[in-house]
């Protein structure tokens, strides 16, 4: 089983009003999506296509990659004109090579649709509907409804297993990610798993009837934390309108299946919370006992009493110092590492924050994950321990030392100096 694309350019391209051609909105982040979806993707334009037109397209289609066969090459988008489409011979359909073929148009060219249609494609109309002596064409509005259109027709397709749609929602650079790994494709080739992204540009209810698993995150639609509100979560949080629709459907209905419930995230986005629970955690009776590192929650730096109150909390130097707000916002990972008390006066940390004990832990830690009862682990490079940031610190003058936890790698000039 296979599935294969082909979309006029019409649906791709257009003018930009100067003379000179474009993307539609919306078709790089379509491409981008297809191309990683194991599926054979071909564009075609008329014989009569313009050289300037056609240098585009070619350019921003297939100038990436060299296409070794035009028809089955995944990953690659191939240039075709109507002409050379139809005059390459399609196999004989068998149980081995049977194809879900979808055309996909702006341009309603009844002749070539139909011969399409006795070749066993779907035809996807994009835009306005049009009168046709043509039966069976879908009709859509948007480029956004492509990719669910189609995978609801790929999802019948199947006769021995039965695929689930799995609807996901996250950043564009999160995402561009996981296609380029090729962990979300629409053509499910290793698992019975279908995934489609979930948009706010169209209706979510008629999305989410279609879908059968939601997978989301949730903290890149936040739009602000109030850290005031610790402990009273979700009241703080703003989401994006999109979001916070999505949210009160999935509440209103229970039979929505989600990944990782609402609920289940909100007390990560408060790292008092977590450290709270970090510490409930030391009164689970087992035979791997885990300490909750020693802490401070802070509402100033310039607090006279704070070396005390470290002094109180069993906090000794060097201590590393979070915003209380976990993440969803820009400068939620924004940290330090203080080595002596007068450094907080002039520590951009946001607040509130929290002042943790400093833990060696070998330039590593460990992120595990739960899905049901199957649990995993990811090992990440992280700071080293605190001789050896202190003889950093001493070495170059740097102190504190303020980081970014989200990036790969820290201060460049931190990397310079620290013995490993």
């Amino acid at each position: 089983m296979a599935v294969r694309l082909v979309i006029h350019e019409s649906v791709l391209v257009t003018s930009d009003g100067s003379g000179d051609w474009c993307l539609r909105s919306g078709a790089d982040i379509l491409l981008q999506r297809l191309r990683h979806s194991n599926i054979s993707l071909t564009c075609i334009h008329q014989e009569e296509l313009s050289s300037k037109k056609a240098c585009f397209i070619k350019e921003v289609l297939v100038g990436h990659k060299e296409v070794q066969d035009p028809i089955r090459e995944c990953g690659a988008i191939s240039v075709l004109s109507l002409n050379e489409l139809m005059s390459i011979n399609k196999p004989s359909p068998s149980e081995e090579n049977a194809e879900i073929c979808f055309y996909s148009t702006s341009v309603l060219d009844e002749a070539f649709v139909a011969k399409l249609q006795s070749d066993k494609f779907n035809i996807i109309y994009i835009g306005s509907k049009i009168e046709t002596t043509l039966e069976g064409i879908v009709f859509i509005d948007k480029l956004d409804e492509l990719i669910i259109t189609m995978s609801s027709v790929i999802k019948k397709g199947f006769s021995s297993v039965h695929p689930l749609i799995v609807g996901y929602l996250m950043k564009p650079s999160r995402e561009l990610d996981f296609l380029k790994r090729g962990a979300l494709p629409l053509f499910p080739c290793r698992s019975a798993l279908i995934f489609i992204p979930i948009s706010f540009e169209l209706p979510l209810i008629s999305q989410l009837e279609r879908i059968d698993i939601i997978l989301h995150k949730v903290t890149d639609e936040i739009v602000s934390i109030d850290p005031s509100s610790s402990f009273e979560l979700p009241k703080g949080i703003t989401f994006s309108n999109g979001m916070s629709e999505l949210i009160r459907l999935i509440e209103e209905n229970p039979y929505y299946c989600v990944v990782d419930p609402f609920k289940n995230i909100y007390p990560l986005l408060d790292r008092l919370q977590i450290q709270n629970i970090l510490v409930g955690l030391q009164e689970i009776k087992s035979s791997s006992r885990l300490r909750a590192p020693c802490f401070l929650r802070v509402e100033t730096f310039n607090d006279p009493d704070l070396s005390q109150k470290l002094a109180g909390a069993n906090l000794k130097f060097p201590v590393l110092v979070k915003p209380q707000v976990a993440c969803g916002v820009a400068d939620a990972h924004n940290m330090a590492i203080v080595f002596k008390s007068e450094e907080f006066r002039e520590l951009s940390v946001p607040l509130p924050a929290i002042i943790q004990e400093y833990v060696d832990h070998g330039a590593s830690i460990y992120k595990v994950y739960a899905i049901g009862n199957e649990v995993f682990h990811a090992v990440r490079k992280s700071l080293p321990n605190s001789a050896s940031l202190l003889a950093s610190s001493q070495k170059s003058s740097i102190s504190p030392i303020t980081f970014n936890s989200y990036l790969i790698y820290f201060h460049s000039f931190f990397h310079l100096h620290y013995d490993t």
